[in-house]
């Protein structure tokens, strides 16, 4: 008898009929047919707000948004999945349903103290007119996920954490970014953390800004069209590694000490590989900002250097020291042009005399 009780319930398990201990119930959101005085514990029930639906949600439970506009700033301060329509469905490979859609002022979303370990995938953010450096998702709790996600026609940074550790922002689409020296991504004090496989187009000032960043990862990222470097490292204590990227026209506003990858003189531990930069005022620079000389332990090999203005390397540290910037390819298999190997303070050879090969690197 206890056998067949046993077998049965884990029958009923199985289909989904009987609630796993501990699993908090998800709550659904509709703003089309949700009424905010309903409990939301189904989608016939749904509530209409997506703040409502994070009140509701116990500690560790999803907010599942359906499509749709919400014009709303919440607040996360415990642990919440918030899953959108297009929850797993990348936007830059992937093919979207119609968006669950953060509108108004910026920020839509603030991950805030007690907010640990939340999750948002599958929305849209479009619209803000403020220009606000918070923006359209704000961060200051750690280990947070965000992915799948549209940012687009905002007017502040697209993404802004302070003080966080073991963040991931994976396969989002980031583009016209409009207001005032706003970025795509800006993480100041990021920690442990992994930007991949973002898509970056049209910003007034940079793809993505690291500022005091330390064990973080930029890789697979495909950035065009932005006014300041494609990824800037100012600050760190690094180690930051910046790898099989694909920046174009970048710099466009052709700063003298800027590139599609710039980095701060004072950022000792930084890895610049397998990148293609192409079109853009420069390919890599060490800025004169940041006090001291470049460290021996900042290296640009292993990258495709392709119709960039000359000097494609440029080393504008303050206190000198040589940058090694070995074994690149610079379009030709001739290597470095002549303005190129006149650039001071730069080891340009050896070269390579055709294009550095990228494993699994993922382009769109």
């Amino acid at each position: 008898m206890q056998n067949t009780i046993r077998y049965f319930s884990v029958a009923l398990i199985a289909a989904g009929l009987v609630a796993i201990a501990g699993a908090a119930t998800p709550i659904y959101v509709n703003g089309a047919t949700g009424v905010d005085t309903n409990d939301g514990v189904a989608p016939g029930t749904a509530v209409q707000t997506v703040a409502k639906g994070i009140t509701l949600v116990d500690a560790g439970g999803e907010v599942i948004v359906a499509a749709g506009a919400y014009t709303e700033q919440v607040t996360l301060t415990k642990k919440v999945a918030l899953k959108g329509a297009n929850f797993g469905i990348s936007p830059n490979m992937g093919v979207r349903v119609a968006e669950s859609i953060f509108t108004g002022n910026a920020p839509n979303v603030a991950f805030a103290a007690g907010s640990t370990d939340s999750s948002i995938d599958g929305f849209k953010f479009t619209g803000a007119t403020n220009d606000s450096v918070d923006g359209a998702i704000k961060g200051s709790a750690n280990g947070i996920v965000m992915k799948n996600n549209i940012i687009d026609a905002h007017s502040g940074h697209g993404v802004y954490a302070a003080g966080v550790q073991n963040w991931t922002i994976e396969n989002n689409k980031i583009s016209n970014i409009t207001g005032t020296s706003r970025s795509a991504l800006y993480l100041i004090t990021i920690q442990n953390s992994l930007i991949k496989n973002n898509v970056i187009n049209t910003t007034v000032y940079a793809g993505i800004i690291l500022d005091s960043a330390q064990t973080v990862t930029v890789e697979g990222n495909t950035i065009a069209n932005v006014a300041q470097p494609g990824v800037q490292v100012a600050n760190s204590a690094g180690p930051v590694t910046v790898t099989k990227n694909t920046i174009t026209n970048a710099n466009i506003s052709n700063g003298v000490d800027k590139a599609g990858i710039s980095i701060y003189a004072n950022s000792p531990l930084v890895d610049v590989t397998l990148n293609t930069i192409s079109a853009s005022k420069g390919a890599f620079s060490v800025r004169s900002s940041g006090a001291g000389a470049v460290a021996s332990t900042v290296h640009v090999n292993n990258n495709n250097f392709l119709g960039n203005t000359e000097p494609q390397v440029k080393n504008r540290a303050p206190g000198g020291g040589t940058l090694d910037a070995t074994n690149n390819y610079w379009g030709s298999a001739s290597g470095p042009s002549a303005a190129d190997l006149a650039e001071a303070n730069v080891t340009l050879t050896p070269f390579l005399a055709s294009t550095a090969a990228v494993a699994e690197w993922l382009l769109y």
